[in-house]
């Protein structure tokens, strides 16, 4: 351990399937995957993430205070 030896490389190419799905969900998700591209895109993936949850939280808010003051 301290030597600095080279002892074992883990490829993702060379590991089962689950480790390239894990190889290439976090540089996706980081928005590594494609360069700058992919972090817009990243970006406005999560924008519009946060404008729908905003929009549908509004939308109930609104009904469920006007359902109370028809009094159902």
């Amino acid at each position: 351990m301290n030597s600095g030896q080279i002892r074992n490389i883990m490829l993702a190419e060379n590991g089962t399937a689950g480790d390239k799905f894990i190889s290439w969900m976090r540089p996706l998700h980081g928005g590594h995957a494609f360069g700058r591209t992919g972090q817009f895109a990243v970006l406005f993936t999560a924008l519009a993430l946060a404008v729908i949850s905003v929009t549908g939280l509004t939308v109930y808010a609104y009904k469920t205070a006007h359902r109370f003051k028809q009094g159902n």
